[in-house]
Formats: structure tokens, sequence, C-alpha cells
């Protein structure tokens, strides 16, 4: 079974955060998931210009944002 390749871009300041979403994502059977992460809001929206990712997961309460 050939898996279809997916590009995630995690925004987040946390850490741990990143850490669980990035196991659980990596249980799936349908995709194969590569990460870019930073966390900052600032270069996350240089890194969707950049990779212009599949996913998009973003912390709402980012301080560089507010």
């Amino acid at each position: 079974m050939s898996q279809t390749q997916r590009t995630v871009l995690m925004i987040d300041d946390s850490q741990e955060d990143c850490a669980l979403i990035k196991r659980y994502l990596q249980q799936q059977q349908e995709y194969l998931y590569s990460f870019i992460q930073t966390e900052t809001g600032q270069e996350g929206l240089k890194l969707y210009q950049r990779y212009q990712p599949d996913v998009l997961l973003l912390d709402y309460q980012l301080p560089d944002l507010a």
C-alpha cells in the first residue's frame, strides 16, 4: 500500500503539544507526514509562503501575533 505524502506546518510555542500531534498523525496509515515547525507566528507566515503546506496547525495564542 502506498502512502500519500502530506506536509504539515505547525506553528506553536508548546513543544509538548507539537510532539503529541506528531505522534497522533504518524499513527495514521493512509498518509506519510513531513513536519515543518516553528514557535512564532511571523516565522510561520514565512514558512507558509515558502512551502505552501497541505495542513496548517496554528496555536491561536501566539504572543507575536496578538
